[in-house]
């Protein structure tokens, strides 16, 4: 097998490079692209890389010894990725308490706001050899979806003599979906011989879904109200983020 000289970082599917604290290191020596793996920069300004090797089985390397893979990540299929922190859901609102004997329903309470795809800043990144072809993927962050309205509490039964029955809780409203955040103005600073190895897309930031609005509670029964509780309203969606921007220029060293 081939010996790589230099301190190598592997990146692999199940183990990928994610960057997502500014007290992460952000300068490599030699990285070593295994079949599905991948670079995620959620955060900081510049990210240098002395080299970058493709997936050859015939280099021998050291993985580094992990407990166990990181889960629940995106599944990328881009090799460096340049994206914000997404935004966090909003609460659900709480359902309605239902009526007793003859009493009216609870409404349900409303979901919250999703919070805003958190907007990227401007990033640079220096590869100093590229020995492989690279795709690059430079999207904002995600809104977070609107909390569901809760349901209207179910009114409390009269009798058909003397008790008239409760009406239903209307449903809570459902919160607004976050707007998605503004990609990042990304500069790439490779070799001139370098720069046709470079594919990179633009995307921007989705924005976070609306939530449902509540159910109506029903009447009771023997109630006199002819309808039953009102259904919440829908939130909005939230707004797409801004598209960022990809510059190339030739990396001289100083």
């Amino acid at each position: 097998m081939n010996r790589v000289n230099g301190r190598i970082t592997v990146v692999s599917k199940d183990f990928p490079l994610i960057v997502s604290d500014t007290s992460q290191p952000v300068e490599y020596d030699i990285i070593y692209f295994e079949k599905g793996g991948y670079i995620e920069l959620r955060c900081g300004s510049q990210f240098s890389i002395n080299k970058i090797i493709k997936y050859d089985e015939s280099i021998a390397v050291e993985k580094p010894e992990v407990k166990q893979p990181i889960n629940n990540q995106k599944s990328w299929d881009y090799d460096i990725i340049i994206t914000g922190r997404d935004g966090n859901g909003g609460q659900d609102g709480g359902s309605g308490g239902n009526g007793g004997k003859g009493g009216n329903g609870g409404n349900g309470g409303d979901g919250s706001s999703g919070e805003n795809g958190k907007n990227r800043s401007d990033m640079t990144i220096i590869i100093k050899e590229l020995g492989m072809n690279l795709s690059i993927l430079n999207i904002g962050s995600n809104g977070g979806n609107g909390g569901q309205g809760g349901d209207g509490g179910n009114g409390g039964d009269g009798s058909e003599s003397s008790v008239q029955g409760g009406k239903g809780g209307d449903g809570g409203d459902g919160g607004n979906g976050g707007n998605g955040g503004d990609g990042s103005n990304l500069t790439i600073k490779v070799k001139n011989e370098d720069k046709d190895k470079i594919n990179y897309k633009n995307e921007s930031g989705l924005p976070g879904e609306a939530g449902n609005g509540g159910r109506a509670g029903n009447n009771g029964k023997y109630s006199a109200n002819i309808e039953n509780g009102k259904n919440g309203n829908k939130g909005n969606r939230g707004l797409s983020g801004k598209l960022g921007k990809v510059t190339i220029l030739s990396y001289e060293e100083e």
